[in-house]
């Protein structure tokens, strides 16, 4: 049995995770993308997953965080991606794809309950080594919490 010690925020989980992961044994790196991975040994596969789950069922997310979008929420995350993020990619020199309709876009999370457009994951986008670390850093691909959960 794992004791939760809190329920937290994305924000908190993302901080806390390298930590808990390293308690079970697991120390993690970041990758390109400034997100943490680890490396381990395909036979360590199972090992991995439970100290994931471990690490999970510590440091719970909050409930909004499994909650399906709303149809505001798909508005915000939407116009976010078009109105400030391919704005930003744009003033780094690269160039995003068109985004989809809104329709489509709505139309391709409610399908598979997750998925969702971004100008920052379009296989069409080419980001150059050198500039990875600044757009990961200065494009973000998802308003602020506070703009995407204004109840919270």
């Amino acid at each position: 049995m794992v004791d939760v010690v809190r329920v937290v925020t994305s924000a908190e989980y993302n901080e806390i995770w390298p930590g808990c992961m390293e308690e079970q044994g697991f120390p993690t790196s970041t990758d390109q993308f400034g997100q943490p991975w680890i490396k381990f040994e395909r036979e360590h596969e199972a090992d991995v997953e439970l100290a994931s789950y471990i690490c999970e069922a510590k440091y719970p997310l909050e409930q909004k965080y499994y909650d399906p979008y709303t149809d505001e929420q798909l508005r915000t995350l939407y116009d976010w991606r078009v109105k400030t993020n391919m704005p930003c990619l744009r003033s780094h020199g690269l160039e995003p794809p068109d985004p989809p309709s809104f329709e489509a876009f709505v139309a391709e999370y409610r399908s598979t309950g997750y998925k969702t457009w971004s100008p920052r994951t379009a296989p069409e986008l080419v980001v150059p080594p050198e500039k990875e670390d600044i757009i990961s850093e200065g494009c973000p691909d998802t308003p602020p919490e506070e703009i995407l959960y204004p109840s919270s």
